[in-house]
């Protein structure tokens, strides 16, 4: 067995000089030992009978712990809902804003389609959605509506004829079939008779400065392919956020790799005619290809740093529904777009997180 490190001289020259706190090694070193941690309050009674006689007052004394600290948290939780709330407020403009917007003049005389393929739509979602493009400031737009609704949900076409008849900058019509997202947009597509596209979708909502803001980054820059950054919302309530997307600027290695850019994308009416319309291979990716390519085909991508839409999360969401299908569409883009082979495709909720595209990989598709 090892011997100790100190012999019976050694100890006791250290006991006669007051030297305990100092620990002598064979080497010659000195080492100082931690501080010892002095127990104070009733836990230096814990273990004796005073402990017990005490429980009584411990507990209520942890109890009001437990309640500060929680007072706390929900005191920090509604911090935060206030802020979100006044931060999803400051977006919406003013009436002083309002009329500044609506009597403001442009260089150039621009037409936005706002295009919405319709599917049983909930009546809240749908009203919430028209009037908020009737809500916009800048008054220089139509509305597409494409109706693919079953039978059970004929008041959808109802609810969009009360509009239509007192707007005719709304424009309705009620499909044969259901031609899948990407056919029905195409429908949207030929009714169309705008300068620039705007992409909707049925259940959210636009902020009322969007279609402005675009005109003026359109004018200012001559832009053909504008995005804006957006938040997620809970059902009925826009003050629910979940998720503000702060989007980067245009970036094509990180488009390729997820479609950051989504909503609120417009683009010029002549990119259609260079990429074509959506395909319905792609279903379940049908934006992402058309935004790669519609970007790719465009000579200037702009973004806008604001929140200007507002997209609605609930239990029958596209995004809850098709992730298999938005995977193998995803990978259909990659193999025809890139030539190549993802290796790796990891979804969450209605989003692409990560996508190794391996591009040393031999495995490569030409």
């Amino acid at each position: 067995m090892m011997k100790s490190i100190y012999d019976a001289d050694m100890q006791a020259f250290i006991k006669d000089n007051g030297l305990e706190q100092i620990e002598v090694r064979r080497d010659g070193e000195q080492q100082t030992p931690p501080p010892q941690i002095k127990i104070t309050g009733i836990r230096k009674y814990k273990g004796t009978w005073v402990w017990k006689l005490l429980k009584p007052a411990r507990v209520v004394y942890k109890a009001g712990k437990t309640y500060k600290s929680n007072r706390s948290v929900k005191e920090a939780l509604m911090g935060k809902k206030k802020f979100v709330k006044d931060y999803i407020k400051a977006q919406f403009p003013d009436d002083a804003e309002r009329k500044r917007q609506e009597n403001a003049t442009f260089d150039r005389n621009i037409k936005f389609s706002v295009l919405v393929p319709l599917f049983n739509t909930p009546k809240k979602f749908l009203k919430d959605m028209i009037e908020s493009v009737q809500a916009q400031t800048y008054k220089n737009w139509e509305l597409i509506l494409v109706d693919a609704s079953d039978d059970e949900h004929s008041f959808v076409g109802d609810i969009c004829k009360k509009y239509y008849e007192n707007d005719s900058r709304i424009v309705y019509k009620k499909l044969d079939k259901n031609y899948g997202i990407s056919g029905n947009t195409n429908e949207a597509i030929k009714l169309a008779t705008g300068d620039y596209i705007a992409l909707f979708d049925h259940d959210d909502i636009l902020v009322p400065t969007v279609l402005y803001e675009d005109m003026v980054r359109i004018c200012e820059t001559g832009a053909d392919f504008v995005y804006t950054d957006e938040a997620t919302f809970l059902e009925d309530d826009i003050y629910d956020i979940v998720t503000f997307h702060f989007k980067p600027d245009y970036a094509i290695d990180n488009l390729r790799a997820n479609n950051y850019i989504c909503h609120f994308s417009v683009f010029n009416r002549e990119l259609i005619d260079k990429v074509g319309m959506f395909r319905q291979e792609y279903d379940g990716s049908q934006d992402h290809d058309m935004i790669l390519r519609l970007t790719e085909a465009a000579n200037r991508v702009e973004h806008i740093a604001k929140i200007l839409y507002l997209w609605r999360s609930h239990g029958n969401s596209v995004s809850h529904l098709f992730h298999q299908q938005q995977i193998h569409a995803l990978k259909l883009v990659y193999k025809e777009r890139y030539h190549l082979k993802p290796t790796r495709l990891i979804m969450k909720i209605g989003t692409i997180h990560d996508v190794d595209l391996n591009l040393l990989d031999t495995n490569r598709i030409v």
